[in-house]
């Protein structure tokens, strides 16, 4: 059986998903370079969409761009872009140096 922690009752509970199992991961940030906080934040998901895999089921997983507010523009003015460049660059820098991109 797995277990895992629930933020809501910040507590371990038992975990028994159905055949399907959806999954929300936050994404990159896309105004900086990435750091070792997204590597533990994707490869956590990944084991855990991996071990679910595993052990037979359906993982359908949603990953977003976050962060497209202050931090963003002020990024993107300091480095004399707009936004919506910065953001697409850095995006495009992720995923092709991501290991799934480069197997393709």
């Amino acid at each position: 059986m797995m277990r895992l922690y629930d933020t809501a009752l910040q507590n371990v509970v038992p975990f028994e998903p159905g055949p399907t199992v959806l999954m929300y991961t936050c994404g990159i940030t896309p105004y900086d370079a990435t750091h070792l906080g997204h590597a533990f934040t994707f490869i956590s998901y990944d084991v855990l969409q991996r071990r679910l895999i595993d052990k037979g089921h359906q993982v359908k997983c949603v990953r977003n761009v976050t962060d497209v507010d202050d931090p963003l523009f002020a990024k993107a003015r300091g480095v004399l872009c707009t936004f919506n460049a910065l953001s697409a660059s850095m995006s495009r820098s992720k995923r092709s140096s991501s290991p799934a991109a480069k197997s393709r």
